[in-house]
């Protein structure tokens, strides 16, 4: 597993949490609720390279870094690139590229991906900026 932390909405007073399987990490995203709990980062404890999911309620957004330089967002190509759609991520809401909102399905896709292995997963689409 490479990833060892999770700071998220099961976490208490925002300290991180040391995760050892997929499952954990899986039933941390499956808690943010697209209200109250809004953002999960998983981490190897260090500040980079991470994995941030923000939303909840099956319309998140997600990005990786792992030079907190260059960022990944991940992406649903079948959504219009011109239209953005309101999301709270982090307690904030914000209107974010509806390219850049997607299901829970991909962002589980592309959160597994990450935290097994440290990569981004060609199973789903991303866009670098």
């Amino acid at each position: 597993m490479f990833v060892t932390h999770i700071l998220g909405p099961e976490t208490v007073n925002h300290h991180d949490t040391t995760v050892q399987t997929w499952i954990e990490i899986e039933s941390a995203i499956r808690l943010l609720d697209g209200d109250i709990k809004t953002l999960l980062v998983l981490s190897t404890g260090d500040v980079v390279p991470h994995l941030s999911i923000g939303g909840g309620n099956d319309l998140y957004v997600c990005y990786a870094t792992f030079d907190n330089e260059s960022f990944h967002n991940l992406i649903d190509p079948s959504k219009a690139s011109d239209q953005e759609l309101p999301l709270v991520a982090g307690g904030q809401e914000g209107l974010y590229p509806a390219q850049q909102c997607v299901n829970l399905e991909t962002v589980l896709i592309a959160a597994r991906a990450f935290a097994e292995d440290g990569k981004l997963s060609d199973a789903v689409s991303w866009q670098s900026e």
